[in-house]
């Protein structure tokens, strides 16, 4: 199928898919939206940040355990039902946040809630649904629908200021309660259908255009079962790649306004560099999604990886001017940008998409674990060094890494569509 065919019967999906995921408990949960509550939260029950915050560690520890049922749901259950419950549960979870919460212990339950209705709004079953619809420009599609988390990074702080100054911060919540159940809602019950594959490849039976029913269409999908995954060189690569890079990519954007700082750049300064991640996360996603479809994707991701990594090393420099500061968190967005995306490009072009829920689960596994472990690490190392040099040398070595990773995946598998086993 021609590339212009799969966007002109796919198009939808991709939009729904894009929205989807902004809206989702992963970005729009705590993420993004939690920093205009900060303030009215502590007014009203004298909270601590600390204590706010708390809730994001609650709220990413779920989504991790919650991560490989979502993926066993979308390969066994089919990706649309599981959508559309969890995004209106999601909603209605927001809705409770806002008149719910009276104290300390019901905000955590609530959060704690939310994460678990929501779960299956994460990008696992997005991006199998992509992955299934699209082969000539499955990059560029896994792209577009991965930049909707900066989507929700523009809109949900405005937004949110908007609405708690108009409602109060309990209004807030239900105004944030109207994006996923009056935009993402509507548009994954148009767009969001399982059933036959719309794309046509070199890794595409052709038996899987006329498959009625996902559980039938699954058992002739091309690829690898999930135990045959965790069997393959190839994951562990991947895994720890990602694992390591996302928590050092958060570790140095978490680090990056106080780094500048001690370096002597003002704050209004060192606030506009770290601007810029934001905007090339985007640009990234997008570029990288393009350039995917048309090149070795491994090599396309050590190109933008490793320079990055290997760019960070520049802010130990005396005195780095705001330019130079500004350079370097561009392209550490841009291999943000990249994470996952190739993530879950690659998932498809190694282990294929008999499995891809669970294998493309476990691989965000380790995407989201990676900054619990290393935050807190890089943190201490900055306490106990009293600058950010080792810091610095430890996060430019865990980017660098993924990319050397990349590089040793080796040539995409010729996959087969053996019958699943029963």
């Amino acid at each position: 199928m021609t590339a212009a065919r799969e966007w002109r019967d796919n198009a939808g999906l991709v939009a729904a898919s894009h929205v989807g995921i902004a809206f989702s408990v992963a970005a729009l949960g705590f993420t993004y939206s939690i920093g205009p509550f900060v303030r009215p939260l502590t007014a009203e029950f004298g909270w601590s940040r600390q204590d706010i915050f708390l809730a994001q560690t609650m709220t990413t520890l779920v989504i991790v355990l919650m991560s490989p049922v979502v993926g066993w749901i979308a390969d066994r259950h089919g990706v649309r039902r599981m959508v559309l419950v969890s995004q209106a549960l999601f909603g209605c979870g927001l809705l409770a946040l806002g008149f719910g919460t009276h104290s300390l212990t019901s905000f955590y339950a609530l959060y704690l809630l939310l994460a678990l209705v929501g779960a299956g709004t994460i990008g696992i079953g997005f991006a199998r649904l992509i992955s299934q619809r699209f082969d000539a420009q499955r990059g560029l599609a896994l792209g577009i629908a991965n930049a909707g988390s900066g989507l929700c990074g523009f809109i949900a702080p405005i937004y949110a200021t908007w609405a708690i100054g108009e409602f109060g911060w309990r209004g807030g919540y239900a105004a944030l309660a109207a994006l996923p159940l009056l935009v993402a809602l509507p548009l994954s019950w148009r767009y969001l259908h399982d059933g036959p594959r719309a794309a046509s490849g070199p890794d595409t039976p052709a038996a899987a255009a006329t498959t009625p029913s996902a559980s039938a269409h699954a058992a002739v999908e091309p690829g690898m079962t999930f135990r045959e995954a965790l069997a393959d060189r190839r994951f562990w690569f991947m895994a720890i790649g990602i694992f390591v890079c996302s928590g050092m990519m958060t570790s140095f954007i978490a680090s990056i306004v106080p780094m500048l700082q001690e370096a002597g750049l003002p704050d209004a300064s060192a606030a506009r560099a770290a601007a810029t991640f934001g905007i090339a996360v985007v640009v990234g996603r997008v570029a990288v999604g393009w350039l995917i479809d048309r090149h070795f994707a491994p090599l396309v991701g050590a190109l933008i990886v490793i320079p990055a990594g290997l760019a960070v090393l520049a802010l130990d420099l005396p005195a780095p001017s705001l330019a130079l500061a500004i350079g370097v968190v561009f392209l550490a967005g841009l291999a943000a940008g990249a994470e996952v995306d190739l993530m879950a490009y690659l998932t498809a072009r190694y282990f294929g998409l008999r499995e891809y829920g669970r294998i493309f689960a476990a691989q965000y596994m380790a995407f989201a674990l990676g900054p619990g472990v290393m935050l807190p690490w890089v943190a201490r190392a900055r306490d106990l060094s009293d600058d950010y040099g080792t810091a610095l040398t430890a996060i430019s070595a865990g980017i660098t890494l993924f990319g050397v990773l990349l590089l040793l995946l080796g040539p995409y598998p010729k996959l087969t569509n053996a019958p699943a086993a029963r």
